[in-house]
């Protein structure tokens, strides 16, 4: 019995090995067939042979890069990962129906869930960072070198912006449904927030406003904030600033794509939640943009598809089904240039993905908007080090209340004070 299990297995590696082989050679033999080298689930192109380092075996990388390789040579790796999901989630759904719980995870051991009733693809709701938790920590040292640079620059005004998630506001779906530890709201994050920044620093806790529908406002398979939440937000920014006012209502409404995969999809292995892409037509085509590099202000670019899509260089064609909001809108650090703006005013936005969607509107008050994502992408320096290299005239933090850890995770140097 045991050299039949022996000779099974041996036939089964030889048979997913030999799978493997066969795929890719396909990709080199048959006219018309193309192996992918992308991962629509994973976010990130597959590892391949040229890819290894000259000096892997020296440093002893190669027998992980080449797991990793084979790992990726796996004929049709995604639609196998979503396949294996879809017959967890069957199971684990004929389970829950007994017990008539209508919030399920999107298969067996997965953070995110499925809750069908309101067709929302969510992670679970945060807890309030509560103290001796590394989260508490973390947005104390923020708010402290947040203070820090306020004190040694008085001229400078600071604007702190909290932009709560979906799990992160009352009104997540599944709010309800979580027990045993305090839920994270708006008020939660007021009191914690507004307890460790001085009074020098205003501070802005944004949820969607009550007459707006929760999928108005989120998405129902991504973290980020859909563009009528963040137009509302710029908008009570704006009016408490003394900035150009916007409001929903001053540019067309525009479908950007049907439906997309957003991260909840992604990571939950589950693309039958859905989202529309709408964007706020507003007309920002004189803005420049420029690569922001260690020494100031690089090559001029184009962030994002969003100007060639509203020109119809781009249609929904065009743009990643499961990368739609940054592809759309640009990420990642850069150098705004508005040329109707006051002349000698420059914006340092510290922000996170959820920046992507506002800082066009930010730089509707500024001559010079420089943004930094310190949480997404490793960054040297600290605020004070920006405003001061810089002449830095407002400040503007935006992120999600749990940003801090990202940004101790990326870049240190941020919640340390000078």
């Amino acid at each position: 019995m045991q050299k039949v299990r022996s000779i099974a297995f041996i036939v089964s590696v030889l048979a997913v090995m030999g799978s493997m082989v066969l795929y890719q050679a396909a990709g080199f033999l048959l006219p018309g067939f193309e192996t992918k080298t992308t991962s629509s689930i994973e976010g990130r192109a597959f590892l391949a042979l040229q890819d290894f380092a000259e000096d892997s075996f020296d440093d002893g990388s190669f027998q992980s890069d080449f797991e990793q390789y084979a790992a990726d040579a796996f004929p049709f790796k995604d639609e196998f990962s979503l396949c294996n999901a879809g017959i967890q989630r069957a199971e684990i759904k004929l389970a829950a129906v007994p017990f008539g719980y209508k919030a399920y995870p999107t298969f067996f051991g997965s953070d995110v869930f499925a809750l069908e009733s309101e067709g929302v693809l969510n992670s679970y709701h945060q807890p309030i960072q509560l103290p001796g938790t590394a989260s508490y920590d973390h947005v104390e040292a923020w708010c402290g070198a947040l203070n820090a640079a306020a004190e040694s620059h008085p001229d400078v005004a600071f604007d702190v912006c909290v932009t709560l998630q979906l799990r992160q506001s009352e009104r997540d779906p599944m709010y309800g449904y979580v027990r045993g530890y305090p839920l994270m709201d708006k008020e939660s994050v007021e009191d914690l927030w507004g307890g460790f920044l001085s009074e020098s620093i205003d501070l802005h806790v944004f949820d969607a406003p009550l007459e707006m529908s929760v999928d108005e406002a989120w998405y129902r398979n991504d973290h980020h904030w859909q563009a009528p939440y963040a137009v509302d937000s710029y908008g009570v920014l704006a009016a408490e600033s003394g900035w150009a006012p916007v409001s929903w209502d001053d540019a067309d409404h525009i479908q950007v794509v049907p439906a997309w995969y957003g991260s909840n999809a992604r990571n939950g292995l589950d693309l039958g939640f859905q989202s529309a892409f709408v964007d706020h037509a507003y007309d920002f085509s004189d803005y420049r943009y420029y690569k922001l590099t260690d020494s100031g202000k690089g090559k001029m670019f184009e962030l994002g598809k969003r100007q060639g899509y509203l020109d119809g260089a781009f249609g929904e064609n065009d743009i990643d089904m499961t990368n739609v909001y940054s592809e759309y809108y640009g990420n990642g650090a850069v150098w705004i240039e508005n040329p109707n703006a006051q002349k000698g005013t420059t914006c340092l936005v510290v922000g996170d993905s959820m920046s992507y969607s506002i800082r066009r509107y930010i730089a509707l008050n500024f001559e010079s908007t420089i943004c930094i994502v310190p949480g997404n992408v490793s960054t040297d320096g600290n605020v004070d080090w920006y405003v001061d290299r810089y002449g830095v005239d407002h400040v503007i933090v935006l992120g999600h209340a749990y940003a801090p850890d990202f940004i101790y995770s990326m870049s240190p140097g941020f919640l340390e004070a000078d």
